[in-house]
């Protein structure tokens, strides 16, 4: 009986490092993909739909977040670094803790316009196979440069 549990401490233990390293794929990839929509210059532009697949549509604060972004991306070029700070959960829900770093760059003149820096908090949950964001706090991070 002892050798079952320690099997399936030692699966469970398996399955939360990998949903661990899932998760911050997934918050790197979404990092990338809001990089990816500044790449073209004005008006050709990416949108902010890539960026706000890997977030629930559910999740409080979404319609600010979408609004911010579109403007974010319609604005400035974009530069991201996040570094992780915290991890913590089962393989069902995740808390993320990111030093996240984003820097805005004019488009016509490549002058940085505004560097945030910022602790970011957020929440993902397994939505049938894919780890979704459900909740991100401060979601005012990604409001656009006051002009």
């Amino acid at each position: 009986m002892t050798r079952r549990v320690l099997l399936l401490a030692s699966l469970a233990a398996g399955l939360r490092a990998d949903s661990e390293d899932d998760t911050w794929e997934l918050v790197a990839s979404a990092a990338r993909a809001l990089v990816e929509a500044t790449a073209l210059a004005p008006p050709n532009r990416g949108s902010a739909a890539p960026f706000l697949s890997y977030f629930d549509p559910k999740m409080p604060g979404y319609e600010t977040l979408r609004n911010n972004v579109t403007a974010l991306i319609e604005q400035v070029d974009l530069h991201s670094t996040i570094d992780p700070l915290g991890n913590e959960g089962t393989d069902q829900a995740r808390q993320l803790k990111l030093n996240w770093l984003l820097t805005m760059t004019d488009p016509g003149t490549s002058v940085i316009s505004t560097r945030r820096e910022e602790v970011i908090q957020c929440r993902l949950a397994r939505q049938g196979r894919k780890w979704r964001i459900v909740s991100l706090e401060p979601v005012s991070f990604f409001a656009p440069p006051r002009v």
